[in-house]
């Protein structure tokens, strides 16, 4: 028992030792580093992201119904990430007074490079330099 304690302890030190190295990468990820910045800017990220990945785009009223701030405020984080080529605004295509939020390609790609990255994460984390622990972790029950 104490072995495993030990081995889920290394995980978690393995953990945020991956995540100080991701925030502290050279690698450019401007768009992920954007829509980190608040709650607001998450929140709409991922609105929109799981929007484009069941083709069902929010528009611009969706994305300040759901955020937590003024629809002034939104709007603005809308435009900045427009402006950072981040999103785009789109008529929809049965009527052009609603305004889809789309994600860019680059938005995209940093977005689905993120995601493999967590993906792969556990194996990150079991071959961080420590002996990887074999058989099941057991959760603890809380």
């Amino acid at each position: 028992m104490p072995s495993q304690k030990r081995a889920l302890k290394d995980v978690f030190l393995a953990f945020a030792n991956w995540r100080f190295q991701i925030q502290h990468s050279n690698k450019v990820r401007r768009s992920i580093f954007f829509f980190r910045r608040s709650f607001d800017h998450s929140l709409i990220w991922t609105l929109v992201m799981r929007g484009y990945y069941r083709n069902a785009l929010p528009s611009v009223r969706d994305c300040q119904n759901a955020a937590k701030c003024s629809r002034l405020t939104t709007r603005k984080l809308i435009a900045d990430a427009v402006a950072q080529g981040f999103l785009e605004i789109r008529p929809a295509p049965n009527d052009n007074r609603k305004r889809l939020v789309h994600p860019t390609p680059f938005a995209v790609a940093e977005y689905e490079a993120m995601v493999k990255r967590y993906l792969g994460l556990w194996d990150t984390l079991l071959s961080d330099g420590r002996p990887a622990h074999r058989g099941r972790v057991r959760k603890r029950k809380l």
